[in-house]
């Protein structure tokens, strides 16, 4: 296949019949270190003494001899295709894996097995079956754990240098010293892969099942998947431990639950604890549901682990609800549990069902009621109500068995029939299995959904460009892993001078110093010197140009090593990064450049002339932070005489394979923008005045436009490299100066590391402080849950977002600074809901809208304004009868915004007619607004429908043609006033008629709709194109022509008619206003 450099090695006991330690183990203790942690990861309950470690090494049919009873436990890591292992396992072990002869062409043809795939997922198997490698293509490294045949002969001493370096050794108590060999074991129960296809959509989850767990096992009766949890049946059930509960919150969000069941412990919440008398005394009340007064430390902490158990359940009945599937609660009838915030909320916003359930009706005579919450409806079949008097059954509460325990407690778990009732009313939401899988928790992984290659969605931005993707759970197509050398000499290094280990315990304490001494990182250096100089065949130099803390130089020549595509960066760093004022900002190459259109006009450049208010009314912290900048050489006072003139969380989560636990790794850079180097023609446009002194910067300050693009380019080229120098499956991303890195928790220490030298190397200055490592931190404003898979938003931010809003909703006047800093939180906040961004559109409009001064114009003179402006809409000359000045420029009229002065002619065009034969007569017209579809009308009527009207009406409806063509008219007016209100402006339109008397009919509908007819005389030519409005319209209804499309009937009734009015065309510039319009400069 191509493989080449093919290694083993073995650490721990030694193998087949030696004994001792293989000498591998002391040569490289920490190596041994890290690999037993990262195999106990994924084998949490397992026992090894020895490891091998293979790369890329073809492993023949062979069977290894081991520990009687023991099971090797492998997992294989690498960018690699195919390389699964073929093991010959049993017919009845993994029934669902098609039986294939071994992929070994040595071997028998005639052997049957399965070929199982380890990479990136750990499988375990008995080591004495016949087992081989399947041919691979690409670089795999394998390591399997197993227990030596010869351990037992270990002398105590070595048996604990081994449990030193974290071999989970097995009790010697519990191994058989009398049996070398012996027939396979059957693959541990249960099996440690799980077949899905019997337990997807087929799943109960328990919670605080008890040691009998009475519904579990009924369900695993009627066929169903389990997964029973409760401290009582294991240790490791321990709720109140976030590695347990955060896994269950990420299975819970991920659909795999059909029906959760949760049955928190009411002793805390019992009111059988308010009785007077001998017993305990209650925690709380219902008066005090968070603890009554005077408790004790002892009493504090139980209260405290109630409410803890309480909540996490009601979280995972949530999340459960939230993606798809159903919850019951129960508690009994009277526990205070049902006063509880948290579990009122819960059935509020899930509209569950209480159901009552007595115990009598279950076969207890018993004096108990259960109450169920639940979101199934069938589950109402357990409602069962007592009938009896009072008084019939045996109390409970407060009664003592003969041990002095209460007889209560004895009543906690279900009875039969009512797990057998409650099974029966929820078997509709599974789907009946034949081989159902009782599951353990640490099989918890294996029913979280995997994310294919190729499975959307997909995370495109990491800040670093078009050719940069922060999804690396894969390495992108065509990449060439150049860096590896130097990983490998990196972690070589790292691991011998255990940085991981000072990395935790360095987050731990927030330590502001730097995590290596100076003589580390000149290992470092050296490592980064080799590879270059043997890429490039030149010198490294290392120089730091002043006023900034990057090796350039090194940057530059890393940068051609790598081809990386933005081959402009490092050279104009070098000379100082331009402000892009004199546009010769050389292109990026990684970033989309925006076209001409999208340019920002060039004649806005915005010079301040004093600072801002905060600045001026706060003088002392001006100063100090002036200081600040001085004693870090951003900035230098010039003298006056010398100066001439003045940002995807919610896509890349989580990594594509098997599902893993994931831990994460925020990294903070420190003063990001002001490590650019400002050119020195550039630095009079970024100065600062303060008591008659004027300083400019020496970099670029965050308040410089082209700082954050600067910045931007240097990052991206950061991300990009990172990637290429991790190289293993990850999620890596750059916000602004903050970056998060997310992968699997065994590599994650390390792969830190090899970050934070790489930034020592060539000057990237951090914020130590800040650094954070583990499954839970807070990254740029969320609070981030990689275990558990869920994002929330801190407290800070929520406090900061209400001081941010509060300015907005009071009265007055609301300046633009707050507004801005309103929507940047907002619009931040949102990507939680992108659903409500559009309501964002209003504030976007006022923070757009520019400064401006409203003035009047008498619609009269609107068709004057055109020659007032120039091509700009700039006013060249002042309109008859305003007052605006001249160079000020038009920006709206009306809240409509004019964007060139063909904006001030748009027309609208309208048109109505009437037609009359007989009894029968017809009206229509339309209206036709630029750049939008016509709208019309178009009526039919007959005499008899004006009969009610009393109106003296000839028989021949064509003798009374003048009044219908007058209703058209009114029946245009209703049209326009219709689809344009005239309650927030009055409307003149100018029309055209061939009878004077026309304007009278109209007079009270246009007093009623603020619209004003202007009508002027013109003959009756075009009687002809006007008739065809009435008739016309109504022959292409009746024939179905696509005008019913952009049209919309509009019946109107009109109570009286009065004199008349002929065919007309109407043609309306737009007027805004009545008597003015006052357009915005």
């Amino acid at each position: 296949a191509g493989r080449s450099q093919a290694s083993y090695f073995n650490a721990g006991a030694r193998a087949g019949s030696q004994s001792g330690i293989c000498n591998f183990t002391f040569q490289h203790e920490l190596l041994v270190k890290y690999v037993n942690l990262f195999l106990r990861t994924i084998f949490s309950e397992a026992t090894w003494t020895s490891f091998c470690i293979s790369h890329n090494e073809f492993a023949h049919l062979h069977s290894d001899l081991n520990f009687p009873g023991s099971l090797n436990y492998t997992c294989s890591l690498g960018p690699f295709d195919q390389g699964r292992l073929w093991v010959q396992l049993p017919a009845e072990c993994l029934p669902h894996l098609e039986r294939v002869p071994p992929p070994d062409s040595t071997a028998d043809p005639s052997l049957r097995g399965v070929l199982v795939s380890t990479r990136r997922s750990g499988f375990s198997f008995d080591g004495r079956l016949p087992h081989c490698s399947e041919p691979w293509s690409g670089d795999r490294w394998v390591i399997t754990a197993y227990t030596s045949a010869t351990w037992q002969s270990l002398s105590g001493v070595d048996s604990q240098r081994l449990a030193d370096l974290h071999f989970p050794m097995p009790a010697k108590e519990d191994s058989p010293l009398n049996q070398v060999l012996g027939p396979a074991p059957a693959l541990p129960s249960p099996p440690e892969i799980l077949d899905l296809q019997q337990v997807q959509g087929n799943l109960f989850v328990e919670l605080f099942s008890g040691s009998s767990r009475p519904l579990s096992a009924a369900f695993l009766q009627a066929g169903t998947s389990v997964m029973s949890l409760d401290i009582l049946r294991s240790a490791t059930h321990d709720l109140t431990k976030d590695s347990v509960f955060e896994l269950l919150l990420r299975l819970a969000f991920s659909g795999a639950i059909s029906l959760l069941h949760a049955s928190p412990p009411c002793r805390d919440y019992s009111r059988c604890k308010l009785r007077k008398g001998p017993g305990p005394k209650p925690l709380r009340t219902p008066a005090h549901m968070d603890g009554v007064p005077g408790l004790s430390s002892a009493d504090k902490v139980r209260l405290e682990l109630s409410s803890q158990l309480m909540s996490r359940a009601v979280e995972l009945a949530h999340a459960t609800f939230k993606a798809g599937g159903h919850y019951t609660f129960e508690n009994p009838a009277n526990s205070m549990i049902w006063d509880e915030p948290a579990v009122r909320l819960l059935l509020q916003k899930s509209s569950a069902d209480v159901i009552i359930v007595s115990a009598c009706a279950y076969g207890w005579d018993i004096y108990k009621r259960w109450a169920f919450a639940s979101t199934f409806r069938d589950m109402q079949q357990l409602a069962a109500d007592c009938r009896r008097p009072d008084g019939s059954h045996a109390q409970v509460a407060g009664i003592l068995d003969s041990s002095g325990g209460f007889i209560s407690q004895q009543t906690s778990e279900f009875p039969e029939p009512l797990a057998a009732k409650y099974v029966s009313s929820a078997l509709p939401l599974f789907q009946k299995s034949a081989n159902p899988v009782d599951v353990s928790l640490d099989q918890l992984l294996q029913l979280l959904p995997t994310k294919g290659q190729f499975d959307p969605p997909f995370a495109h931005q990491d800040g670093a460009g078009i050719f940069s993707v922060p999804d690396w759970s894969f390495p992108p197509s065509g990449s060439v892993d150049k860096l590896g050398q130097v990983r490998q000499a990196l972690m070589s290094k790292l691991f011998a001078m255990k940085a991981p280990l000072r990395l935790r315990e360095h987050v731990a304490s927030k330590a502001e110093q730097p995590l290596f001494s100076e003589q580390e990182v000149a290992e470092f250096r050296a490592v980064f010197q080799e590879f270059l100089e043997a890429s490039s065949g030149q010198r490294v130099d290392w120089s730091v140009k002043p006023h900034q803390p990057y090796a350039l130089q090194a940057l530059r020549q890393l940068s051609e090593v790598l081809d990386d595509p933005d081959s402009s960066l490092f050279p104009t760093l070098l000379e100082g990064a331009p402000s892009g004022y004199f546009q010769d900002i050389p292109p990026s190459r990684v970033f989309i450049p925006l076209g001409s259109d999208s340019a920002p006009p060039t004649d806005q450049l915005v010079v301040h002339n004093s600072n801002w208010k905060g600045a001026r009314d706060n003088p002392e912290v001006l100063e100090s932070l002036i200081q600040e900048e001085l004693a870090n050489d951003y900035i230098e006072e010039v003298s006056l005489v010398e100066v001439r003139c003045l940002s995807d969380l919610q896509a890349g989560y989580p990594l594509r394979g098997p599902a893993s636990i994931l831990g994460v790794f925020p990294l903070d850079v420190k003063a990001a923008h002001k490590s650019i180097l400002l050119r020195e023609r550039d630095r009079g446009l970024a100065g600062i005045t303060f008591q008659d002194r004027t300083f400019f910067y020496r970099v670029m300050p965050f308040g410089m436009s082209c700082s954050a693009y600067w910045w931007q380019r240097l990052s991206g080229f950061l991300v990009r490299t990172w990637h290429s120098l991790l190289w293993l499956s990850h999620f890596l991303s750059m916000y602004v100066d903050d970056l998060i890195l997310a992968m699997q928790t065994g590599a994650l220490d390390i792969s830190a590391c090899l970050i934070l030298a790489f930034a020592a190397v060539f000057g990237v200055r951090l914020s130590w402080p800040k650094l954070q490592l583990g499954s839970s931190v807070v990254w740029i404003g969320w609070s981030l849950n990689y275990r558990a898979g869920t994002v929330q938003v801190t407290a800070a931010k929520k406090e900061k977002l209400s001081r941010v809003l509060r300015p907005l909703l009071g009265e007055g006047r609301v300046e633009l600074r707050d507004l801005q800093k309103a929507l940047g939180l907002l619009q931040w906040l949102t990507q939680l809901h992108v659903e409500l961004r559009p309501w964002l559109s209003v504030l976007y409009d006022d923070a757009t809208r520019p400064p401006a001064t409203s003035y009047s114009i008498d619609p009269a003179y609107w068709t004057q304004l055109y020659a007032c402006l120039s091509d700009a809409l700039v006013f060249i000359t002042v309109p008859p009868g305003t007052a605006i000045p001249l160079g000020s420029k038009l920006i709206s009229a009306r809240h409509v915004d004019i964007a060139c002065k063909a904006d001030l002619r748009k027309d609208c065009v309208m048109a109505a007619d009437a037609f009359a034969s007989g009894e029968e007569l017809g009206i229509g017209g339309f209206i036709e607004f630029p750049g939008s579809s016509p709208i019309w009308f178009s009526e039919r009527y007959n005499l008899s429908d004006f009969k009610y009207l009393d109106l003296p009406l000839h028989r021949d409806a064509q003798r009374d043609i003048s009044c219908w063509e007058t209703l058209a008219q009114v029946g245009l007016m209703l049209l326009f006033a219709h689809f344009c209100p005239g309650g927030r402006m009055r409307l003149t339109l100018p029309s055209f008629s061939d009878n004077t008397g026309a304007e009278a009919v109209c007079a009270m509908v246009s007093t009623r709709l603020g619209i004003r007819p202007d009508v002027q005389h013109i003959s009756g030519e075009r009687n002809v194109e006007a008739d065809l409005l009435p008739v016309g319209m109504s022959s292409l209804l009746s024939e179905g022509v696509g005008i019913l499309i952009c049209g919309i009937a509009f019946p109107f009734r009109i109570s009286s008619i009065n004199g008349m009015m002929s065919d007309f065309f109407l043609r309306m510039p737009t007027s805004f206003g009545g008597s003015h319009a006052e357009p915005e400069l």
